[in-house]
C-alpha cells in the first residue's frame, strides 16, 4: 500500500499499489473495509496488519479497481446488479470469495459507529455508498467521480444518475470521500453536478456513441467534468477541518473560523440605525449589490449576520435570516412563496399562536390543508396542484408528537414541493431537519437558543438544495439566476419579506441570541435530562398520566429514538384529573414558575387550554392534544431533585398524591 490517511478517529482511506484508494471504518468490536483495489499487493494482510478485530469487506461497485483483491477473502458483499461483473473482474481463486447480495439500507452496527448502505446507481446499476451516520461522512466510491460517471462497463442511464444525485442531495451528510482523491466534497456541490446533467451537460467520453441518439438528445452546451466541482487544496484542507469539528465547537465558534472586530471573541453590539460612508458612490454601489456593505439596520447589521451565519452552520444550511419574533418568522417564510389562490399541508396539533396565523391567511386567499402527524397517506391525498409547501413542527407544542422528518420530506419531493419544519422545541441539538431532507427551518428563537428568556426574536434557515420551480413559485423568478449564485428563497426573504414587511431583529437580541448559543448544548442536554427524570417521577403516581416522547411507552417513542438525538426534548405535559387540581398544583409550586414561555434556563409552567390555545376550538384543541385538566412543564436546568422535591410538594398540598419523602 502506498499511503494511508486518517479521515475521521476511525475511518481510514488507503491508496492502493495503482493509485485507487479503499476504506476501513472501524467500531468498537467490528470494522467494515470498502473495497479491495486492483489485488495486486497482498491486500488482506495489510487490512489485518492495520485492525485487530472481526470484519466485513464490502464493494462499492463492481469495477475491476474496486474487486481485484477479493480473491484475497473468504466472503465479500456487493450490490445484486454488480455480482456478475464482480465474479468475472474479482479474479477469483477456487473456492472463494463467496459473494453475497448487499442489501439496500442495510445499517452494520459497527459498536460507537452506524454505517448505512445507501443505492447509488449511475457509474454502475450496482454502485453503493456507506454512510458513516456519526461523522455524516458519505464513503461515495465512484459515485461522483466527476470525470467518470459512465465510461466503463455496467453503466446506467443519465436518467438514473439525475434520480441518483437528487436523492444524494436529500442524505443526511456533509461530505463524501471518493475513490480516486484523499479530498472530501461537500454535499452541496453536487447541486452543480445535478444541474449539468439535467441540462445534459456532458460532452467528453463520447457519449453519443455510449447511450446513443435515439434514447438522448445529447447537446454540446458546456462541459461538464473536473471543472465543475473541483476544489482547490486550501479549500479542501479548510472543508475536512470544518466538517471535523463537533457541535459544542461550532456553537462557539461556527464553521468559519469567524474573527470579529478588534479581536473581540463575540460579536460587538452595533447599536446604530444606519451605517456612513466615504463616499457617494460606495453606498450606490452597496445598495445595487455589487460590493458587500451595510446601509439600514432594517436590511443587514453585522451582529445580526453573526447570529444569522452562527445558526446556519449549526443547522447545516445554506444561509438564515433573522426576525423580530419566531412568529414574524414563521410569517415571513410561509408569505416569501405563497400566493392568493395557493394551498399548503399543514400537521395538527401545532403552537396556538401558529394556527392563529394560519387561520388569518385565509383573508389573502390562502388555504391551509391539515392532515395528522406522520399519517403519510392522509398528506398524499392532500396534495393537489395548488398545494405548494408542507408545515410541521419536529416536536409539536404541547401534543409532543415527533414528526418523521424522513418520511415527509421524501413525499414533499414526490411532488415537487419543499418541507418545512418548525425545529423550535428540538433545538439544532436534538434533530437536524435539513439532514432528514427539510428544505425551510424555522426557530423561535426567543426560546433555547437564547435561553434566558432575555429576548424576543425568530430565525428562517434555507437548506439551499431544493429545486425552485419559477412556474410553481413565481415569486422566485427574479432570485433564480443571482450574480453571486446565492439560495433565491433566502435571497427573497432578505430582500423584500424582511427589508419590505419591516420585522427585523434588533441588534441586541441577535447579541443575547449570540451569548445564549454558547451554553444551548450544556442547557438543553440537562433540560433534557431533568424532563426524561421529572416524566418518571410522574409516571409512578395513580391517578395523574404524563406525556413524553422519552418514556418508553410513549406513543411516538421509536421515531423519537430515530429522529432525536441526545435527548427527547425539555417539554412534557401532564393531565390532573380536573382544572381545579391543575390550577391548585401549579399555584403551590415554589421553584417552578408560572410563564407562557418555554426553553428558559428557569422550570416553567403554564395552563395551555387558558392561554396560549384559549381561541381555538375543540378540535384543535383535541388535535394539539390540549386538554382541560393539562399542564405544560419546560423543565430548566436545575437540580432535579429540588424540581422534583418542588412538584411532590404541590401535589400533596393540591390533595393529588400524599406527601412523600424525596431524597
Amino acid at each position: 500500500m502506498q499511503e494511508v490517511f486518517k479521515i475521521r478517529p476511525n475511518i481510514w482511506h488507503i491508496q492502493d499499489v495503482e493509485g485507487v484508494f479503499f476504506t476501513v471504518l472501524v467500531g468498537e468490536r467490528e470494522a467494515l473495509v470498502v473495497d479491495s483495489g486492483y489485488g495486486k499487493a497482498d491486500h488482506r494482510a495489510f487490512v489485518e496488519s492495520l485492525i485487530h478485530m472481526p470484519y466485513l469487506v464490502a464493494n462499492s461497485h463492481g469495477h475491476p479497481d474496486h474487486v481485484g483483491g477479493n480473491s484475497q477473502y473468504d466472503t465479500v458483499y456487493v450490490h445484486p446488479a454488480d455480482l456478475v461483473m464482480a465474479e468475472k473482474k474479482g479474479s477469483l481463486a477456487a473456492d472463494r470469495p463467496v459473494l453475497k447480495p448487499l442489501q439496500e439500507e442495510t445499517v452494520y452496527d459497527l459498536g460507537g459507529l452506524h454505517v448505512r448502505v445507501t443505492a447509488l446507481p449511475g457509474h454502475t446499476k450496482g454502485t453503493v455508498g456507506f454512510l458513516a451516520e456519526e461523522y455524516r461522512l458519505l464513503i461515495a466510491g465512484d459515485a461522483f467521480n466527476p470525470d467518470m460517471w459512465m465510461f466503463a462497463e455496467n453503466h446506467d442511464t443519465l436518467d438514473t444518475l439525475e434520480q441518483t444525485l437528487e436523492k444524494a442531495l436529500t442524505l443526511p451528510f456533509d461530505s463524501y470521500l471518493g475513490s480516486h482523491t484523499t479530498k472530501e466534497v461537500p454535499q452541496n456541490f453536487l447541486r452543480e453536478a445535478l444541474a449539468n446533467v439535467r441540462e445534459r451537460r456532458v460532452d467528453w467520453h463520447s457519449w453519443e456513441k455510449i447511450l446513443g441518439r435515439d434514447t438522448y438528445e445529447i447537446t454540446h452546451q458546456g462541459k461538464y467534468g473536473r471543472s465543475s466541482i473541483r476544489i482547490d487544496e486550501e479549500e479542501a484542507l479548510r472543508i475536512q477541518a470544518t466538517q471535523e469539528r463537533g457541535f459544542y465547537t461550532r456553537l462557539l465558534h461556527g464553521n468559519d473560523d469567524t474573527h470579529f472586530a478588534d479581536g473581540a471573541t463575540i460579536p460587538p453590539v452595533y447599536q446604530t440605525s444606519a451605517f456612513s460612508h466615504e463616499t457617494a458612490q460606495e453606498i450606490a454601489d452597496i445598495f445595487a449589490k455589487k460590493q458587500a456593505g451595510y446601509n439600514y439596520s432594517r436590511i443587514g447589521n453585522p451582529t445580526i449576520r453573526a447570529f444569522e451565519e452562527r445558526i446556519t452552520a449549526l443547522e447545516g444550511g445554506a444561509m438564515s435570516v433573522a426576525f423580530a419574533s419566531g412568529m414574524a418568522a414563521i410569517t415571513a417564510s410561509l408569505m416569501n412563496v405563497l400566493s392568493a389562490g395557493d394551498a399548503f399541508i399543514s400537521t395538527t396539533g401545532l403552537y396556538g399562536g401558529t394556527i392563529e396565523l394560519f387561520k388569518g391567511l385565509a383573508r389573502f386567499g390562502i388555504t391551509v390543508k391539515y392532515v395528522p402527524v406522520n399519517d403519510f397517506e392522509a398528506m398524499e391525498k392532500a396534495i393537489t396542484p395548488e398545494v405548494k409547501l408542507i408545515f410541521a413542527e419536529t416536536i409539536s407544542n404541547p401534543g409532543l408528537k415527533v414528526a418523521d422528518i424522513e418520511k415527509m420530506s421524501e413525499i414533499a419531493h414526490q411532488f415537487g414541493i419543499p418541507l418545512f419544519l418548525d425545529n423550535t422545541m428540538a433545538t439544532p441539538l436534538l434533530a437536524r431537519p435539513i439532514a432528514w431532507g427539510a428544505d425551510v427551518v424555522i426557530h423561535s428563537s426567543s426560546k433555547y437558543i437564547n435561553g434566558s428568556g432575555g429576548g424576543i426574536s425568530g430565525i428562517v434557515t434555507d437548506s439551499g438544495r431544493f429545486a425552485w420551480d419559477a412556474e410553481k413559485f413565481p415569486s422566485l423568478a427574479p432570485f433564480l439566476k443571482n450574480p453571486a449564485g446565492l439560495p433565491a428563497y433566502a435571497v427573497r426573504l432578505r430582500a423584500d419579506m424582511l427589508c419590505n414587511y419591516g420585522a427585523c431583529l434588533s441588534p441586541q437580541n441577535a447579541f443575547l441570541n449570540m451569548l445564549g448559543l454558547e451554553t444551548l448544548g450544556l442547557r438543553v442536554e440537562r433540560e433534557c435530562s431533568n424532563a426524561l427524570a421529572l416524566a418518571r417521577y410522574f409516571s409512578t403516581i395513580p391517578g395523574i398520566l404524563v406525556n413524553y416522547p422519552g418514556l418508553e411507552d410513549s406513543v411516538g417513542y421509536e421515531t423519537a429514538q430515530r429522529i432525536l438525538k441526545n435527548g427527547c426534548g425539555a417539554i412534557l405535559t401532564v393531565r390532573f384529573g380536573t382544572r381545579k387540581k391543575a390550577f391548585q398544583v401549579m399555584d403551590a409550586l415554589r421553584i417552578s414558575q408560572i410563564v407562557s414561555n418555554i426553553g428558559d434556563n428557569r422550570t416553567l409552567v403554564v395552563h395551555p387550554a387558558s392561554t396560549m390555545a384559549l381561541h381555538s376550538t375543540e378540535q384543535e384543541r383535541e388535535d394539539a392534544g390540549v386538554y382541560d385538566d393539562l399542564v405544560r412543564i419546560s423543565v430548566g436546568i436545575e437540580n432535579i431533585a429540588d424540581i422534583i422535591s418542588d412538584f411532590d410538594r404541590a401535589l400533596s398540598l393540591a390533595g393529588v398524591k400524599e406527601r412523600a419523602c424525596i431524597s
